[in-house]
């Protein structure tokens, strides 16, 4: 099973992200586990790529994910409002589609 943990603050900026493990093989592969590191990869590569905004952590091993957002400027927080959106409701939809197979806590914080 994989499981996902993000925090967010009320403004539902995310402050932290955390996914680890993986699903079970259909055939080839497994879907919920490519959906899952697509969706947070990207994310991630997005965050790097970004001036003005820094993070901390990386997949450091295979099948985990630990960021924290340390830093996004007033400019670039509508733009980082936009990944965010993008990524929860594609970790959402995944989490919908398969049930059994991905678990996704969503904490906010103040």
């Amino acid at each position: 099973m994989i499981t996902g943990r993000i925090v967010l603050s009320k403004q539902d900026y995310i402050l932290e992200l955390t996914v680890s493990g993986h699903a079970v093989k259909r055939g080839q592969g497994s879907i919920p586990c490519a959906a899952v590191s697509v969706l947070t990869g990207t994310f991630a590569r997005l965050l790097e790529q970004e001036e003005g905004i820094k993070i901390q952590g990386g997949a450091e091993n295979p099948g985990s994910l630990v960021l924290k957002i340390i830093k996004v400027i007033p400019e670039k927080r509508e733009k980082y409002l936009g990944f965010c959106r993008f990524l929860l409701e594609g970790l959402l939809e995944t989490k919908e589609e398969f049930p059994g197979e991905f678990l996704l806590e969503i904490i906010t914080r103040d």
